[in-house]
Order: C-alpha cells, then structure tokens, then sequence
C-alpha cells in the first residue's frame, strides 16, 4: 500500500504564499474593523446603559466610584490606572456596572421571595419516598490461600526530652 506524503517546502510557488498573507491581512483587518464598530455602537448607548443602572440601584455606581477613591487612597498609581481605565474603557465599565446592577437585582427578587423566583427559606420541597431495597451481599467464594503473616518488629518511640528553655510556647502544642 503506497501512502501519499507532500512535504512542506518553501520553493513553491510564491503568488500561493502572497495570496495566503494577503487574505489573512484582510481578514485580521475586517475582525478589527468589526471590533471598532461594534465598540463605537456600545460608546453611544453607554450613556444610557448609566441611567438604566442608576435607575436599577444606584448603589452599584457610588460603589464603584468609593472603590476608585480608595485605590487613590491606598495607592495613587492604582487609583490613577483605575481612573484611567474607567476614562478609556468607559462603555464596557458601563456594561460592567449594568449587568451588576441586574446581577443584585435578581438575587435580592430570589431573597424576597417573588412570584417566578424560588424562596429557599421556609418552604418545603415536594418529594416522593422511594421503596428501600436490602442489597444482598454475594456468595462466598473460595478463600485463596495465603502465605502467614509476618509481624514486623515493634520500634519503641524515643522519649522526648524535657525543654531546656521553660519559657517557650512552642512546646505545649506537643503535650
């Protein structure tokens, strides 16, 4: 049986090669192109992904912004990194604080016990009791025999010491 096998060389043909790099080039160039649009689209409705987060809970903004001040606090260049990303990055921080906001706002429903939303407090669940079957051990088979076993020798422990220096802490976690 004959196995076809084409090894790779570089002595081909080179419009191949341009063609190959040229198509990449273009498709790394539309996923870019795509990316920005896709980011100019979210930088407009980021203003109002804000209000709908204020109006959801507010407290995930002044959250967000206490967290941002103590960074500025404990470090300036964090706080500033921080800043600067929120400055930059504004439309996915929005999208950030938006799906938190929704994220408080489903679990606070679950808490509260609304309608569509389990309560696990209180309530009990529906189940049905299934009959219990005793589980019958097998058949004994034939033991194999086995070779005596040997006891290995008993070590004693060494005894311990008393401590030099009475008046370590250390010691009394042995005890």
């Amino acid at each position: 049986m004959t196995q076809y096998r084409k090894d790779f060389k570089l002595g081909g043909n080179p419009i191949n090669y341009i063609v190959g790099l040229v198509l990449a080039f273009l498709v790394l160039y539309g996923l870019f192109r795509l990316a920005g649009f896709v980011f100019n689209m979210i930088l407009y409705i980021s203003p109002l992904l804000i209000i709908a987060t204020l109006i959801i809970d507010y407290k995930v903004v002044t959250g967000y912004l206490s967290w941002v001040v103590d960074l500025f606090k404990k470090n300036v260049w964090y706080g500033l990194g921080a800043s600067a990303i929120t400055f930059f990055a504004f439309p996915i921080v929005s999208i950030f604080l938006l799906s938190r906001a929704l994220m408080k706002r489903q679990v606070k429903k679950a808490q509260e016990g609304k309608p569509g939303y389990p309560s696990r407090r209180d309530e009990y669940i529906q189940y049905e009791e299934l009959e219990s079957r005793v589980i019958e051990e097998p058949k004994e088979q034939p033991q194999r025999r086995e070779a005596p076993k040997q006891e290995a020798p008993k070590k004693e422990m060494p005894k311990r010491e008393a401590p030099k220096d009475e008046s370590s802490d250390y010691d009394q976690f042995f005890d």
